[in-house]
C-alpha cells in the first residue's frame, strides 16, 4: 500500500508540472520544477502522500478551469495568474513545516 501511495503521488506530481507548464507558459520552468519539488517532499515526509496528491488533482482540476475562463476572456485583465498556481502548491509544505515544528 505503501509503494502504491508514493507512486500515486509521484505520478501527481508530475502531472501538476506538466499541466501547470502548459496551461501557464509565463511562468518560468524552473519556478515550477522547484513547486512540484516541493510537493513531492511535502507528500513524502508528512505522511499525507494521498492527500497531497488528491491537492494536486485539485490543483490540476483549477488550472483548467482557469484555462477555460481565460478562453472566454473573462480573466484578460489578470496578468499573474500563473504564480497563484505555484503559490497554492506551497501550502501543504507549509503545513507540514508548521506540524513539524510544534513537535
Amino acid at each position: 500500500m505503501n509503494v502504491l501511495s508514493v507512486g500515486f503521488l509521484i505520478l501527481s506530481v508530475c502531472c501538476h508540472f506538466l499541466v501547470g507548464s502548459r496551461v501557464f507558459p509565463d511562468v518560468k520552468r524552473n519556478t515550477m520544477i522547484l513547486a512540484s519539488l516541493m510537493l513531492l517532499f511535502a507528500g513524502v515526509s508528512s505522511g499525507y502522500k494521498i492527500f497531497t496528491a488528491n491537492f494536486c488533482i485539485i490543483l490540476m482540476l483549477l488550472a483548467c478551469v482557469i484555462r477555460w475562463v481565460k478562453g472566454k476572456k473573462r480573466l484578460k485583465e489578470i496578468d499573474n495568474i500563473g504564480m497563484l498556481y505555484v503559490t497554492l502548491s506551497f501550502i501543504p509544505f507549509l503545513v507540514f513545516m508548521i506540524e513539524w515544528m510544534n513537535y
